[in-house]
């Protein structure tokens, strides 16, 4: 469930803990796109953190990557 880009800093690092997938935002451009592109809830952000089901995670890495964003 990784994918890569040529930039330097990630925009989103990815830390599958079982049932749950953190997708921390690294960048400004990682949060602007969660905020108009992901509908979740204010519970479901741990610090710099989305907290997503592993179910739905897959489907948010691909909207990342067509974004065109970077996911490590």
């Amino acid at each position: 469930m990784r994918a890569t880009h040529k930039n330097a800093q990630q925009d989103f690092r990815v830390e599958d803990s079982g049932g749950v997938v953190l997708f921390h935002m690294r960048s400004k451009a990682a949060r602007i796109w969660v905020r108009e592109n992901v509908n979740a809830e204010s519970w479901q952000f741990l610090g710099d953190a989305l907290a997503v089901d592993r179910r739905y995670a897959e489907n948010l890495v691909a909207g990342i990557v067509s974004s065109g964003l970077s996911v490590a």
